[in-house]
């Protein structure tokens, strides 16, 4: 069963239905666009074949509160978990073995995210920091001696973290309603802050296609430009109505993202052209019955998961209806 986008550009169809938690918090794909990892308040991740809709595995007896976020590393099977028990954990997820530990926030770690060469790990947290780890790439360890960079300069929560694709670049989004520039060639020092925006900053996704960047802050997304040192909005859109978004990603394109929120819709914004969200014309082919809190593509895939445990598989068509 398929539902059309407003625009009629693409159409959903739902192929996996994935039960396996109480709720799904968070979600990640690895880098070959196979495996998806689901990450629970019941302190475990699954591991699932994207292709089949099978579980392959339980991470667990690891984190001793809710996973709040994962990552997987783009060399060797590594996956990174972040927790309100105020841990990241590394694991060889293949294996479902744990590889290492760090507990150096003084608070619940909101997010985690590897830079694209695998070499650094990054982590935000409730204790107003974010922190970077060099990582031994592929091994699942943490450089003996190497040190850690503790990025000071929120005045609340600091919700995400990302690298850009060149990792000389890290962004935090935080609850001061700010995004923070955290540049390598200063040292890991902070250059600019963007705000002030127009509610917390819960999420920062970079574009697979340009050097280009979104943020989501409030109900409000904004895409952003990177020219050398300057960071400039481009474009900006609110979603109308009640409702809540939670997350955004970007669809393949670069120029489409989607958003899904807090009464159980999935939304897409056209980055370029639009400066309102628009939201399915026919709903009968989403499953979900609780909140959508989390999103990620695969490819052609998109995974949305909600706050009853329902995680959906979809594929992504590309209409030709004009």
């Amino acid at each position: 069963m398929s539902s059309r986008i407003n625009g009629g550009k693409y159409e959903l169809r739902v192929v996996h239905c994935l039960q396996g938690h109480k709720d799904v918090l968070y979600c990640a794909v690895d880098p070959k666009e196979e495996t998806l990892a689901t990450c629970s308040a019941d302190g475990k991740i699954n591991l699932w074949t994207i292709a089949t809709g099978q579980k392959l595995r339980t991470l667990s007896g690891g984190h001793t509160d809710e996973i709040t976020s994962c990552a997987f590393s783009s060399i060797g099977n590594i996956l990174a978990s972040s927790s309100r028990d105020k841990k990241v954990i590394l694991w060889h997820y293949k294996t479902g073995k744990r590889a290492s530990r760090l507990e150096l926030h003084s608070d619940a770690v909101l997010h985690c995210t590897f830079s694209k060469d695998g070499k650094l790990l990054a982590s935000a947290s409730r204790d107003r920091t974010a922190r970077l780890y060099k990582i031994k790439p592929g091994a699942g360890e943490f450089v003996p001696g190497g040190e850690v960079k503790q990025l000071v300069g929120h005045t609340a929560a600091v919700n995400c973290i990302q690298f850009s694709p060149d990792a000389a670049v890290a962004l935090t989004g935080s609850d001061d309603m700010t995004i923070r520039v955290w540049r390598q060639e200063s040292d890991w020092s902070c250059v600019t802050t963007l705000g002030t925006l127009p509610g917390p900053v819960k999420s920062i996704i970079f574009s697979p296609v340009d050097p280009v960047f979104a943020s989501l802050a409030g109900n409000s997304a904004t895409v952003w430009t990177m020219h050398g040192t300057s960071y400039n909005v481009e474009n900006s859109a609110d979603i109308r109505g009640s409702k809540q978004l939670k997350a955004i990603s970007f669809i393949p394109d670069g120029r489409h993202i989607v958003g899904v929120a807090s009464d159980t819709t999935i939304n897409i914004w056209d980055s370029v052209e639009d400066h309102v969200w628009s939201s399915w014309k026919d709903t009968s082919s989403n499953q979900h019955t609780g909140a959508i809190l989390t999103c990620c593509f695969a490819g052609r895939n998109f995974i949305s998961a909600d706050d009853t445990g329902c995680a959906l598989v979809w594929e992504l068509i590309e209409s030709n209806t004009k």
